[in-house]
């Protein structure tokens, strides 16, 4: 398989590369990472990558229990990402 290349978005506007995820098939099959730690206006979201049908997944990572907040969190990302048109998303 491929390396994917994930780029990251300071809070300054640089962008550099992150560590790859080597096999990101464990994640969601088919799946191409394509952001880590895009920037939001609900602040950084973790992991952001395409599917193999081509819809935006939302990974939240956290570590111990899950609370109930996370879950919002997500939804606000999915929301945020919805309400951004695509050429928008193709600047971040």
């Amino acid at each position: 398989m491929d390396e994917i290349n994930i780029w990251a978005r300071g809070d300054d506007g640089t962008v550099t590369a992150v560590p790859r995820i080597a096999h990101p098939e464990m994640l969601a099959p088919g799946l191409t990472l394509v952001a880590r730690q895009l920037p939001t206006c609900g602040g950084p979201l973790d992991l952001l990558g395409v599917g193999a049908d081509g819809r935006l997944i939302v990974f939240e990572l956290k570590r111990g229990r899950l609370a109930r907040d996370v879950v919002t969190q997500a939804i606000d990302y999915a929301s945020w990402l919805d309400s951004t048109a695509r050429d928008g998303l193709r600047r971040l």
